[in-house]
């Protein structure tokens, strides 16, 4: 008694040599301009993240810099959301100088400064991500951080896969983080495609061996420890760093622990009151906070696990004071800590497990307002994140604003070509809606994704829901757009060509009635298309032309492009250079509107038409 206790740190850093070493190794061929992707997989709390973190001084002390984007299970997450994370952080550091960019300010909205229209293509967005991601490496070497991505969207994946793919010489080094108990379905089917590239390294972490415990715990509590001690930890933790971690601090809190004659022991008589199992281990770490801390936290962790103190202080936190107050006392028990952020408002749970366990501990009743007072306050101050916004809506009970945000949301997704997650918006939407007009809106955009992804019958079946729930209306642009697109998906599916037609031809009496010239020149290229198929050229360049001149008459550029190529391939057989001058009409709209799927269609019928004149180098 009367000794003076050692200091207590808890961030300290043991084992892993072999794999830092490794790391260190891809960062030095990365800096040398041979680019590589490193997957680090290991349970929740073996320390993958960190390890990961660790290359921070190691890209600074090289000129560079990391920064990281975060994958969550939340349903609500926003498409590309750990790309957009990566993007901003970039953004922020100064690195790129500044340039016009089409698609990205569509995932990092402060990037929008007079910038053109989007171009419509999701490989656009890609290639933009990838030209940004090579201008910040030109200044210093790049490590790109991106966690837990067992969670990770297929948008999230296909970037991952395409910047792969492109990369040559760029001084980037990519690091996954991934959760190997909760790796399942599309993870695994996407590692094994990055295992087919040379440049894909995978280290698997396990959790500390004893010897590396012992170092742990020496180093945290700045001496020698009894062997009891050391016995309770690791028959506790396990060796997971983040286990031990937790119940170290519960010991200090408990007092269970006391340092005497040179060294620090366990309590004998406290043993026996300490949980011998991990059950309930985060639970009793957050009691240790005051009330006010937990009632301050529990919006905080409602918002998510990186939140903005303005936005929980403006859904209903508490003042500033109070607010601050709980962070500095949650970041003194480790429960949260400062985001990387510049503007030090954002803060960061130290652990998804510890927000799980906030929202576990919140009143039904209570965490209902909390969801309501969250999505009131974004609605303010980041309208945009609508994906958010109708997630904590619905979680509220609160349907119709939740349907509208849903559907914002997925038209979000939409823009930026993110199927799956627009899909499962649309989906939440028409949940969510008891008016058949909206519940129709909601089914005829997931027919358009069931479209786009080949999915026909599907289209046709929800194309049939809509208009059932619509059955008695009279018409309008809305009961016409899905009429015509549940026969395209039939005609799609086989429906004879002269079927079609007919039903095509009642549609465009309706069309031109309404004054619609945008669904009168679609409902034209699919009757033109079908006159085609029949063989009747003539009377499919008659409607074509038609359709150009309805679509002449709108202000969409890729319209009067799909209907002049419809022209160019339907007068392809008898008039060469008048389809030639068509699609290339047609290529420099889809070029001008960005729309590169277009453009290849348009260098495909131009090269059919220059081998069939005999110039071979032209068409190649």
């Amino acid at each position: 008694e009367g000794e003076h206790a050692p200091t207590i740190d808890l961030r300290q850093f043991v084992g892993r040599d072999a794999e830092m070493r490794r790391l260190v190794r891809l960062l030095e061929a990365s800096v040398g301009g041979a680019p590589h992707l490193v997957s680090i997989v290991g349970e929740a709390g073996v320390g993958k993240s960190t390890l990961a973190r660790r290359l921070t001084t190691e890209a600074a002390l090289r000129g560079g810099s990391l920064v990281a984007g975060r994958c969550t299970e939340a349903d609500s997450r926003a498409p590309y959301a750990p790309w957009a994370e990566i993007i901003s952080s970039i953004h922020r550091l100064g690195v790129v100088g500044a340039k016009t960019w089409r698609e990205l300010p569509q995932l990092v909205p402060a990037m929008d400064a007079g910038t053109s229209a989007p171009a419509g293509n999701k490989y656009t967005l890609f290639d933009e991500i990838l030209a940004f991601l090579r201008l910040a490496a030109v200044t210093g070497p790049l490590v790109i951080q991106l966690d837990d991505m067992q969670w990770a969207d297929s948008g999230t994946w296909d970037v991952l896969e395409h910047v792969m793919t492109q990369l040559t010489h760029e001084r980037i080094l990519i690091c996954l983080t991934v959760r190997a108990e909760e790796t399942r379905g599309e993870a695994i089917e996407r590692r094994h495609r990055l295992v087919r590239d040379e440049r894909f390294h995978e280290i698997r972490l396990r959790r500390l061996n004893d010897t590396e415990v012992s170092q742990w715990l020496c180093g945290v509590l700045g001496g020698e420890t009894s062997p009891e001690l050391l016995a309770y930890l690791l028959r506790c933790s396990e060796g997971n760093p983040l286990l031990a971690t937790q119940i170290v601090r519960m010991l200090l809190d408990e007092s269970a622990v006391r340092y005497e004659q040179g060294r620090w022991g366990l309590r004998v008589e406290s043993e026996a009151k300490l949980p011998s199992a991990l059950t309930g281990l985060v639970d009793r770490r957050l009691e240790r906070l005051s009330p006010e801390t937990r009632r301050v936290l529990n919006t905080a962790a409602v918002i998510g696990r990186s939140f903005d103190i303005d936005l929980a202080i403006a859904a209903g936190a508490g003042t500033e004071d109070e607010m601050l107050d709980a962070i500095d006392e949650a970041i003194a028990h480790a429960v949260i800590e400062a985001s990387t952020d510049a503007s030090g408002s954002y803060f960061t749970f130290t652990h998804g497990l510890l927000v799980d366990a906030v929202r576990r501990s919140i009143n039904p009743r209570r965490l209902i307002r909390i969801h309501e007072r969250s999505a009131q306050a974004m609605e303010l101050r980041t309208p945009d994140n609508a994906a958010a916004i109708a997630m904590h809506y619905d979680q509220a009970g609160i349907p119709e604003k939740a349907y509208r945000h849903a559907m914002a949301a997925g038209n979000a997704a939409l823009a930026i070509y993110a199927h799956a997650d627009a899909r499962r918006f649309f989906e939440l939407a028409e949940r969510e809606t008891v008016d058949p007009v909206e519940r129709a809106s909601a089914l005829h955009r997931l027919a358009e994704i069931a479209e786009t992804e080949g999915r026909h019958a599907l289209g046709e079946e929800l194309c049939d829901r809509a208009l059932a729930g619509l059955e008695g209306r009279p018409d309008d642009h809305a009961l016409l757009g899905l009429r015509r697109m549940r026969h395209r998906t039939r005609a799609l599916q086989g429906q004879p060509a002269q079927t079609t037609i007919i039903m095509c031809s009642e549609l465009l009496v309706t069309a031109r009635a309404l004054g619609d010239h945008a669904e009168e020149s679609q409902l034209l290229n699919m009757i033109s298309q079908c006159l085609g198929r029949l063989g009747e050229w003539r009377e499919a360049e008659d409607v074509a032309c038609e359709a150009v001149a309805a679509a002449e008459k709108t202000d969409d550029a890729r319209l009067l492009a799909e209907s002049l190529t419809r022209l160019g391939t339907s007068v392809m057989d008898r008039n060469t250079t008048d389809a030639a001058d068509f699609h290339k009409r047609a290529l420099s709209l889809f070029r001008t509107a960005g729309d590169r799927c277009g453009e290849a269609r348009c260098h495909i019928n131009i090269g059919r038409l220059q081998q069939r004149s005999g110039t071979g180098p032209a068409c190649d």
